[in-house]
């Protein structure tokens, strides 16, 4: 390069750098004017231009934290303490606010002497006297057997006796109204009468049920029934009547028994023996006149002689050997069985009225 190339791109160099301090220059001579320092900002411009704005934000922040502080130590626009959590009932206070809550209410008198006959006559608090079987096939002292027909044979003819299963035949048929699939029971009436041990007076005779006959077919007169029950064997002459389930007797344990001024003796035994015991079926002369009612009970007294030892014979100490409950009871005769017994009861033995 020659001296003269070198001296012209110094001359522009410099007109150049002129160019660009000019307005520097400028701006810092009117600053001086004002009497304030230029501030240069990032991004451009002068701090001066917002120093205002500035100042009165920074300002308000320090107003606003100043009454924060004092609102915060004088305790006002605070937010109330949470209280703390209400303490529950206990259990047992429970119980005795839903106890106090419970309408008191009149109770049902239950006092024997409040309960009349049809509370103690609830089904619900029945107990049955018996079983089914005993109850039917106890029987009874009659004077006057009510039925309608007998058994007059069976198959085959030569049969003596019949039971469960046999062919008979009765005297009834079509002409008196009998259809097929009727049912009748067979009452065995006793051959020998039966009388009082200690007076003599007639009682009548002792009637059981001992089967159930349905009938096949019918004629005029007679019909063709089969055994579907028997409790003893059958025999021509045993008298049908028609059929209906006899409902079995029941009481409350809990009905309040009254004292009955009831006494008698023990007649006979169902089935014929010297002696009964606990579980025997008996007859009793006393009945519904006599104010019996099914389920009393009567003690049974051994009342019998005895033999001192110079041969005399004297009335015993009357001693309690047993009790007996009514299971059915006719006019002046009932029907009992024996729940307890200390030693064998005979014909003849006392009774009297039990209320416990």
């Amino acid at each position: 390069m020659t001296r003269s190339n070198f001296s012209v791109g110094k001359f522009l160099f410099v007109i150049c750098v002129a160019s660009l301090l000019a307005p520097l220059a400028a701006a810092a001579q009117s600053a001086t004017e004002l009497g304030a320092p230029p501030k240069l900002i990032v991004g451009g411009g002068f701090v001066d231009d917002k120093l205002p704005a500035m100042e009165q934000e920074q300002a308000s922040r320090v107003e606003a934290l100043s009454q924060e502080r004092t609102r915060y130590k004088s305790g006002k626009d605070m937010a109330p303490a949470a209280e703390p959590a209400a303490k529950g009932p206990t259990k047992m206070e429970q119980v005795e606010m839903s106890l106090e809550e419970v309408p008191v209410t009149e109770g049902v008198d239950l006092t024997t002497e409040a309960l009349d006959n049809k509370f103690f006559r609830d089904i619900s608090r029945q107990e049955n006297l018996t079983f089914q079987e005993v109850f039917e096939t106890a029987g009874s002292l009659q004077t006057d057997v009510q039925s309608i027909g007998e058994i007059i044979d069976g198959e085959p003819s030569n049969q003596v006796t019949f039971s469960m299963k046999d062919v008979v035949y009765i005297n009834r048929g079509t002409a008196n109204g009998i259809t097929s699939g009727m049912k009748f029971a067979v009452l065995k009436k006793g051959r020998n009468s039966v009388y009082h041990p200690v007076s003599g007076s007639y009682l009548g005779n002792m009637v059981t049920f001992e089967g159930l006959l349905e009938v096949l077919e019918s004629n005029v007169k007679v019909s063709k029934a089969k055994v579907i029950r028997s409790y003893n064997v059958l025999e021509r002459g045993d008298l049908i009547t028609p059929y209906e389930k006899p409902l079995l007797p029941s009481f409350d344990p809990d009905t309040p028994v009254l004292d009955k001024d009831i006494n008698g003796y023990i007649i006979q035994a169902r089935d014929p023996k010297a002696g009964m015991s606990k579980g025997d079926v008996v007859y009793i002369d006393v009945g519904s006149e006599e104010g019996v009612e099914v389920s009393d009970i009567f003690n049974v007294i051994d009342n019998r002689s005895v033999v001192r030892n110079d041969g005399k014979t004297v009335e015993g100490i009357p001693k309690i050997i047993g009790k007996v409950k009514v299971i059915s009871i006719g006019e002046n005769t009932s029907t009992a069985i024996i729940i307890a017994s200390k030693s064998a009861m005979y014909s003849g033995d006392k009774i009297e009225f039990s209320p416990n």
